[in-house]
């Protein structure tokens, strides 16, 4: 059977450190292209949700997350492991793109079968994980096996069982409404500061885009020391990081413990230099919309043809991985290389 299930090898660098008209439709991100294809390799949606209500004051006032909660997917990331076990692409959504939610019962007014747009982040306030999963599956055309969810503190923990995180930055990161106080230079951040590296949107330059670049970054480096450390390599450092990542995580109900250790095994030839990330190319970063005001609309063209790619088991061209809106420069490269962990 095909690799589905990419868990256990993003759990590994997602987790060593890881973890969103007028005329309804005329201005909205097209549905991909042809009808869901579940193509090749294996698709894993890693979410992190903005939830709250679990969460005593003073864990709140620990982790830094004051404030209301939305109950919808902060980052959403697609991962794609090729057939073969050798390559992963990591593919950021942007939380406020303005796409066409699949077929639901909206809690709003009870319609059935309603398919109206919205920002992707608010799939999951409107259906949960079902209604998140068959959106994304709309809107890209990629078949998602396997979903796997984090809140705040499970992230934290989640990252704290791994290590920590290695940050590098070149300037000085401040942010008063995440907490993050990061000065220049290299440094592991234990899971609280990462949480807050990761969710900070008020540093230079400010939003949401600049942010999934941090997000992806620390997935990278996450990625590369498990794969250096070897922990794939063995039985015994399977079982503990697929416990560790389950402990942390919420799964869907096609995962289980056993699918965590294949996955761990198929991928445990990857290598970062296999390794990829790209943002959904964008055309607008504030494309008005009469019900929900500023999103994010994509660029149709350029979107299609990276999922396309993805569904192909292809590897993603420059030109697919280039966003400058995330990079801020123009050559667009993207891998777990060098540029990815320490550029700030």
């Amino acid at each position: 059977m095909p690799l589905r299930r990419s868990h256990r090898l993003l759990a590994g660098g997602l987790a060593a450190t890881a973890l969103a008209t007028a005329a309804l439709g005329a201005d909205l991100t097209a549905v991909a292209d042809g009808p869901r294809d579940a193509g090749k390799g294996t698709n894993v949606l890693i979410v992190g949700v903005d939830a709250r209500k679990h969460l005593s004051k003073k864990q709140k006032d620990w982790l830094h997350v004051g404030g209301k909660e939305c109950d919808c997917t902060d980052v959403m990331m697609l991962a794609h492991l090729s057939a073969d076990g050798r390559r992963l692409s990591v593919l950021s959504i942007p939380r406020d793109s303005y796409v066409r939610f699949a077929p639901h019962t909206d809690p709003g007014d009870g319609e059935r079968g309603s398919t109206h747009p919205g920002k992707i982040n608010g799939a999951y306030a409107h259906g949960g994980a079902d209604l998140a999963i068959r959106t994304v599956e709309q809107a890209t055309g990629l078949g998602i096996d396997h979903y796997l969810s984090l809140t705040f503190d499970g992230f934290t923990r989640l990252v704290d069982s791994f290590g920590g995180s290695k940050v590098c930055t070149e300037k000085r990161l401040w942010d008063d409404f995440s907490g993050l106080h990061l000065n220049r230079g290299t440094r592991v951040l234990d899971g609280r500061r990462t949480l807050r590296y990761v969710r900070t949107r008020h540093v230079d330059p400010p939003g949401d885009l600049p942010r999934m670049r941090r997000q992806q970054r620390v997935v990278a480096d996450g990625l590369a020391r498990t794969l250096a450390s070897g922990q794939l390599d063995g039985v015994s450092g399977r079982i503990d990081a697929a416990a560790k990542l389950l402990h942390a995580a919420r799964a869907n109900s096609l995962t289980g413990f056993d699918d965590l250790l294949r996955l761990g095994y198929a991928a445990r030839n990857l290598s970062t230099e296999k390794t990829e990330f790209a943002t959904v190319p964008i055309a607008d970063v504030n494309h008005m919309t009469p019900r929900w005001g500023s999103a994010v609309k994509w660029d149709d063209e350029r979107a299609q043809r990276l999922f396309r790619a993805l569904r192909a088991d292809r590897p993603l061209t420059p030109a697919d991985r280039r966003d400058p809106h995330v990079r801020g420069d123009s050559e667009g490269r993207a891998s777990a290389g060098t540029d990815l962990l320490c550029t700030d």
